[in-house]
């Protein structure tokens, strides 16, 4: 990520319902908070700077989504919008919500292979404006139906900006801890996917212009060289 700014008192981790615990990131003097790769306190303000840039918060390994959900919120704010997208806060091979599209807010659930699902939503970020962020997760069960999944929900300011219900996966319980700043979502790490989406189109437009071609022409070659002196297959008997 670059250049993420968080608030001292705005970065909660809270198992649902409210009995389960509560887990705040302590800004004010980074008791909580390990700082890797260039990331900085000053102030009781989070700077998260650079692509690999992050801060861990310890504590929060065994937090867990359970049967009864878990809300994930911060204020923050960007001082530059790069078109391959910015993590807000993720928990590896668990959940992540991500600044993405030019502003759109992402938030994908992981099952410990891939990630599984996503919900989009929100208007472009100003950059240098403080905006509060909430990721809400809700696992439900349909047992007339059999469906079983997540409710996806994305706040913004208060506001509901993305809901997705996805059913039929189960989301990784994963022991890492909650990580603000930089995740899966950054630009190095989309490589991979640039790397097959391009390939696949030059692919794809050289089997179009030049392998399907020349395999017409091999096979209209092999009609007229030997099919065509098969009566059972010559083009004539075909056409009748």
């Amino acid at each position: 990520m670059k250049n993420l700014f968080a608030l001292t008192v705005s970065c909660l981790f809270a198992a649902l319902p409210l009995k389960a615990a509560v887990i705040e990131a302590d800004f004010s003097k980074g008791s909580n908070l390990r700082l890797l790769n260039g990331a900085e306190l000053k102030d009781g303000i989070l700077f998260i700077k650079g692509g690999k840039s992050c801060a861990e918060v310890a504590g929060t390994e065994k937090i867990k989504l359970g049967k009864s959900g878990l809300t994930v919120s911060c204020v923050a704010a960007f001082d530059k919008l790069p078109a391959w997208g910015q993590d807000l806060f993720w928990k590896k091979e668990c959940w992540m919500l991500s600044r993405f599209n030019n502003g759109m807010m992402t938030a994908y659930l992981h099952n410990g292979e891939k990630f599984v699902s996503r919900s989009d939503g929100g208007e472009p970020a100003e950059p240098g404006v403080w905006n509060a962020y909430t990721l809400v997760i809700k696992p439900f069960v349909q047992v007339e139906e059999g469906k079983y999944g997540y409710i996806i929900e994305i706040y913004i300011n208060g506001e509901l900006v993305a809901r997705t219900e996805n059913s039929g996966y189960t989301i990784n319980e994963s022991s890492f801890p909650v990580t603000l700043g930089w995740g899966k979502a950054d630009a190095e790490s989309r490589v991979p996917l640039g790397v097959v989406v391009v390939g696949g189109l030059i692919f794809s437009q050289i089997v179009t212009l030049y392998i399907t071609p020349v395999v017409y022409l091999w096979i209209d070659k092999l009609q007229c060289n030997v099919f065509d002196k098969i009566p059972f297959f010559a083009r004539g008997n075909l056409n009748d």
